[in-house]
Parts: structure tokens; sequence; C-alpha cells
């Protein structure tokens, strides 16, 4: 086998030199085949990867570091033993729960080989940052291990682990003597605890001076030297101070009800509260129907299990071919299993139907993606809306692709999900994910009791050493006694210790030009998808606009719900850099900014119309449009476009591994993720599918798909690319033509 030494980028982050990045560099279609298969040329370059898939090396270094310190020592050896981070004892309880539950009954932990080792911070810290001291916890579940992977299984289904800057920053409070195993914080009461030195705004030596807060390089000396990677966050906008962090969490929930789009600073406030109802009296929803996780995943996973807790161990559907972890989850935390309708259409809709009127099932919940992941299908949400007010069942949307600046589903769903990490955040360095409650659908009441008294009903707190349950919130210990009439109003809408602060923060900071990046990505993305779509070469565009998609029923569903706007469409606009890459588009601030968008750009007062719930289908004003279309329409002054991701696919499969190799890696990034501010191909369901491929076929999946979350880089540029990895196949099908081997 061929060494991969040429691949120069192999294994390293993207963007570069990113310390907590989301993507990971595969630039050859045989080095994601040798990070599947685990060959060491690969496994041994990978620095980071997508956090759900790879722990990053600072959470694993940290766990081994814990381990050592504090591993059970009736254990044989240490290697007998291995750890996960989470930021709750809650969390780790519930991944010692899922190893024993699926261990098989030979392989099952014994008495003693599980733990959970608690730490938090010295009484002195508390004292001396009491801002940080709930989110500086952390808990390590220990397991054996022999049971790694099943440990892992958990970590990537449900996004509970911790996140690099929570791991990076107890770790140094630890070395500090200020995070301590908890039995032992009363004795640690003595040690002076101001945080780790990296987030720390105060100079601890005597008269060197700051960069915005943090000691300098002084005659170059290493004494009180900056920290690069944190002084480049902090100096281009990218962190905050931690005291902005409440607000940052507030800013984030209110941009996605869209009560908040303009780029205004945090200390400047973050506008008026959204109101609960519009003044047609329609439900509307507010900051407080939002709810923040750690992740994508995580969202979903909490909506799952709070669904359980209004409405029993009950089975859910997955309808449509979806992203691999939804599915999971719903076969794994629950014991009734799932139902799978992988092809998503229409004919799987009747089956469903046809399912419990025969059956009289009671079903939990159907969970779909609009569009879907890979093929970018979309699942008819307005028979789904009846059929599920029919059969009582709720709907779980997941509109990551799409995005609610795109396309209008919240009226059809009780709860839409989303992975902030993708188009809100653009930047590839943090994870994020949100719920959003539908105050206009049926089981609101109920959902927003759970999602605010946050108790799962799962005995979740029950750890492997006996302990009682504890009332949780989202999970976690609750730690207030706030009167479940005030909550509303008082609570955030994630417990903040699973939402690390500097997290918050840099997804604030990111997302505030979420609006004009999309309208940007939108026109970019259709015209790569038409490029393609012109190819010989190329067999299927799934990209849901209606001349592109190989399905026109999908492309029919998507135009359905896309958002329809009262004017033109929202001009890009974007500063350029040397290389022809947009590195910050320009941010919506108002009517100034919306003439400087060609007067598109929403303004404050239409952008709060964002994600209003109008009326479910049964409304009447609903009735008046067909059924299809809500009665108000949101954000009036853009249309919505076809999302920034794409899948293709090519006559002769062998074509999809050299279209792939020749797209120029100095502008093209490869490696996972989708939503990036930079254009970003993946062969998808390699990475996703590889050990399940037959079974992806099955559902129109082809192995050798290739998928593309188009950027901010400029239209040329990205034309060129793309054409020169058509051009390489072009090459080697007139190679194979001359030498009497059939054209394409």
């Amino acid at each position: 086998m061929e060494p991969l030494d040429r691949e120069r980028t192999l294994g390293q982050a993207i963007p570069p030199d990113t310390p907590h990045a989301v993507s990971v560099s595969l630039p050859t279609w045989r080095s994601n085949v040798g990070y599947e298969e685990g060959w060491p040329s690969v496994v041994k370059r990978m620095t980071t990867g997508y956090p759900r898939f790879f722990v990053h090396k600072t959470i694993s270094s940290f766990a081994d570091l814990l381990l050592q310190h504090h591993g059970s020592s009736t254990s044989s050896s240490s290697s007998d033993q291995a750890a996960m981070l989470f930021p709750t004892h809650v969390a780790a309880a519930r991944c010692l729960r899922f190893i024993s539950e699926q261990s098989a009954p030979e392989q099952r932990p014994k008495g003693g080989e599980t733990r959970i080792l608690d730490f938090v911070p010295t009484p002195a810290f508390k004292k001396a940052d009491p801002q940080m001291e709930k989110a500086v916890r952390i808990s390590a579940a220990v397991y054996p291990s022999r049971l790694g992977s099943l440990a892992k299984s958990f970590w990537q289904h449900t996004g509970e682990g911790v996140t690099s800057r929570r791991a990076e920053y107890c770790r140094r409070m630890y070395e500090d003597g200020c995070l301590v195993e908890k039995s032992k914080a009363q004795d640690a009461e003595r040690v002076q605890c101001k945080g780790p030195r990296r987030y720390r705004k105060e100079a601890s030596t005597g008269d060197v001076p700051l960069v915005n807060g943090f000691a300098a390089h002084v005659n170059g000396g290493t004494n009180g030297m900056v920290d690069q990677a944190k002084f480049v966050e902090e100096r281009f906008g990218r962190n905050l101070n931690v005291d902005m962090a409440d607000k940052a969490n507030l800013a984030i929930r209110r941009r996605i009800a869209g009560t908040l789009t303009d780029d205004v600073e945090l200390d400047q406030g973050g506008g008026a509260r959204a109101a609960s109802t519009a003044s047609d009296g329609v439900a509307r929803v507010s900051e407080d129907d939002v709810y923040l996780y750690p992740g994508g995943m995580n969202s979903i996973f909490h909506t799952h299990q709070n669904l359980m807790a209004v409405r029993g161990d009950l089975r859910s559907v997955c309808f449509g071919f979806p992203y691999i972890d939804t599915l999971k989850v719903l076969e794994k935390f629950t014991s009734k299993g799932a139902l799978f309708y992988g092809h998503g259409s229409a004919t799987d809709l009747s089956s469903l139907e046809m399912h419990l009127q025969h059956t009289s099932e009671k079903i939990l919940a159907l969970f779909c993606e609009f569009p879907s992941n890979p093929l970018l299908k979309c699942p008819d949400l307005r028979r789904i809306r009846e059929l599920a007010d029919r059969h009582d069942f709720a709907v779980v949307v997941d509109e990551t692709i799409g995005n609610w600046l795109n396309v209008e589903i919240l009226p059809w769903a009780d709860v839409i999900v989303s992975s902030l990490t993708k188009v809100f955040s653009g930047d590839s360095n943090v994870m994020g994910g949100s719920a959003v409650l539908n105050p206009s659908g049926r089981y609101y009441a109920k959902l927003k009791e759970v999602w605010d008294r946050g108790r799962l009903d799962d005995d979740s707190a029950d750890d492997a050493t006996g302990s009682s349950p504890t009332r949780t919130t989202n999970g976690i210990p609750a730690h207030n006694n706030t009167p479940d009439s005030q909550k509303r109003k008082t609570q955030p809408s994630a417990d903040t210790s699973t939402l690390f602060p500097f997290d918050i923060l840099t997804l604030e900071r990111n997302s505030r030009d979420f609006i004009p990046r999309n309208s940007r990505i939108n026109a970019n993305a259709l015209s790569i998808a038409r490029l393609l779509k012109s190819s010989p070469y190329v067999k299927a565009v799934y990209y849901p606009h209606p001349d592109i998609h190989p399905d026109p029923d999908a492309a029919a569903v998507y135009e359905t719900y896309r958002r329809k706007g009262k004017g033109p469409a929202a001009k890009p606009a974007a500063d350029e850099s040397a290389n022809g890459v947009s590195t910050k588009a320009e941010s919506t601030s108002g009517n100034s900014d919306q003439q400087n968008h060609g007067g598109t750009g929403p303004s404050s007062e239409s952008s709060q119309q964002n994600h209003r719930a109008t009326g479910t289908p049964q409304n009447p004003d609903a009735q008046k449009h067909g059924g299809t279309e809500p009665p108000h329409s949101p954000t009036p002054h853009t249309h919505g476009g076809y999302t920034p991701l794409l899948s293709l696919t090519f006559h002769n499969p062998t074509h999809a591994p050299i279209f792939y190799d020749n797209l120029p890696s100095h502008i093209i990034h490869k490696g996972p993720s989708l939503g990036t501010n930079f254009t970003l191909v993946s062969p998808f369901v390699l990475l996703a599918h590889y050990n399940e491929m037959e079974w992806a076929r099955g559902f129109g999946v082809e192995g050798e798909l290739v998928r593309v979350s188009v950027g901010l880089e400029d239209e040329g540029v990205l034309m060129g690319a793309f054409e020169g990895a058509l051009a390489a196949v072009g090459r080697v099908v007139a190679e194979a033509e001359k030498g009497g081997e059939g054209g394409r």
C-alpha cells in the first residue's frame, strides 16, 4: 500500500490552525477509506475530527490524566479502565446505564467496574469567579476498557460529551489545584484560584502590559506571553468576556426566534423582549420557546427524552433517510425501538397511515428532516400534520439543512431542532444545537412544562453507585428553588451547566451575520448545482430546486414550504480576501444596512416575524391558503433559497474519486461537516455508512455519492474549481474511449 505522506493536509484541522475546529482534512478518496478502515498511515496523522466521531485530544488526554490520578485501586491495571468526560454527573450516569444495557451478558460490567468521578471548583474559586463556578464542573464515567466501543457509541449518538473548550479550561484548573474531586473540595479551601491564565482578564504579574486583557510578550521573554490562539479569538471578535455569557445565550435565542438580527454588541442590550402574541392574536415564538444545547444531536436526544416524559415510552417513526445518529437515538434510547420509513415518499406515508389504521398503535412522534441529508428529499409536512392530529403523535422536524431563513415549517411541527454548528455558526469552530417549541402546537402546554421544569422521567440520576434519583433540569441536577409560576420568565432556556460560556460566546459572535451569509451561500450553491447538472458525466444532482432535483415531487414539496418574500431576493454582500474567500459577510443592521443590501435585508420589524407560529393547518386562515401556506408570511422582504447543500452521483461510479481528488485543496476543503463559510466536500456515505453501504443503497443512497456544502467564496473561483474537477473526469473518459473501453 502506498504511503499517504504526499497528502500534506491529511488529518489537520479545517480551518487550519483552529484549536476547536469541527472538521478535519481528508484530502483524497483513499484517505477517507483509510480513515474508515483504520490504516495507521491515516489514523496516526489525525490531529482532530468532527467532535462526536473523534474525541478531541484535549478531552482524551484529560480523561487519561484523571484516570491515572483517581483510577480504581481494585483494577488489576490502569489499562483495564477507561473514562469519558461529561459536563454533569447525570450525563455520565446515562452513559454508564447505556453501556450496561447495550453490552452482551458475558461482557456486562460487574460490581465495582463502573463509577463516576465528579470534579468541582474549590470554595476559593467559587469566591474568586462566581460567574464560572457553575460551568466549571466535569464528571468522568469510568468503565471497563473492553466496553470502550459502547461508550464511544453513546458519545456519538447523544452528543452529551464535554466540549474541547470546557476540557481545556477544566484541565488547567485541575493542574492549578482549583478543580478537585468532589469529596476533597473542602480540603482545598485554602488554594487561591483565579482560573486558568489563558481565560483571565487581569494580569497576574506586576507591570506586564495587557493585550486585550491578557499578559503580552515583553522584550522577547516568555513570562506572561499571550496565548496566540486565544489572542486571535479575542482580538478578532471570536470570543467575549465571560460576563457576557448570559446575554449571549439570550441573544442567540432571540436571534433564532427572529427578534434580534442586528449586529450589536451584547453590552448595548439585545432589543425588546419578544411578545408572546402578534397583534392579530396569533401565537408567536419568543426566546422562551427556544432551548439551547451543546450540539444538534444533543437537541434531538433531549427532545426524544422529553417527549417520552410527556407521552410515555412509545415507538417513534423515523421518516425518510436520516442523518445516521437520529435513527440510532430513536432505536436505542427506548425499550420500544423505532419504525423506519427510509424512502420518505408519499408511498411510505401511505404505508404508515395503513399501519396506524390497522394496528391502532400509539406512537410517540414522527421525526424527519427538511430537506433530508444527503438526498435533499422533502416530506409532505401538511399531510404528516394531518396524520399526526388524527392519530395523536408529535411531529419533530430537523431543519438544519433547510434552515428557518429558507423554509417555513414550524406551523406543521410541534418541535423543530437544528444543529447551530452548521450555517448558523459558519466558522467551524464551535458546536451548538437548538430545539424550538411551536406555541400553536397541540402539545405545547405539556411540552413547555417539561422543558421548563427540565425533568427527565427516566431515573437518569441513578448512577452506577446506587445514588438516589435527583430532580434534574434538562437532565442536570437542579439547584434553584424558583417557583413554577416564575420559571418561564427567570429560568434560562437550557441549564448553563451543559453550555460552556466560551462556547456560547463564540456561537453568538459567529451568528451575527447569519442572514447575509445565508443569502450569499444560497446564490453560490445554486450556481454550482446548475454547473454540475449540465455535466454529461453527472447522473444526478440532489438539490431541491425545481430544475435540478431528479425527483420532481421532492422539489415541488420544498417549493411549497420555501419562504416567499414580497421583494427581490437578497443581494449577497461580503468582504473578499485575497484568495477570493469571503471572510465575513456584511451584517444586517436596521434600515441603513437594508438599503446597502439593495433594500432586501430584513429590518428589525420584519425579522421579528421570523419563526412565527402562524397557526396549524387546522387554523381557518390557513385553510384559505389551501392548507399549505401559513396566513402570515414571515420575513416578508426576503425569498428563501435552496440551502447550501447538494449531493451528486456519476453515471460511472469510479469517476467519483477522480472528481473528489481533483478538487483543488487550496480552494475547496475536503472533510466532514456542512454549512461552513468555506466550501466543504465529502464522500458522505462512505464516511457515515461505511459498514452498511448496501443497506443505504437500498434506499437510493449510493456509496459513491459526493456531498458538497457550498460556502462564501467568490462564485467565479468556485466555478473554476468544480469545472477543473469535471475536466479531470473528462480526460479519464477520453483516455478510456481512446483505449476502446467505452464512453461515460
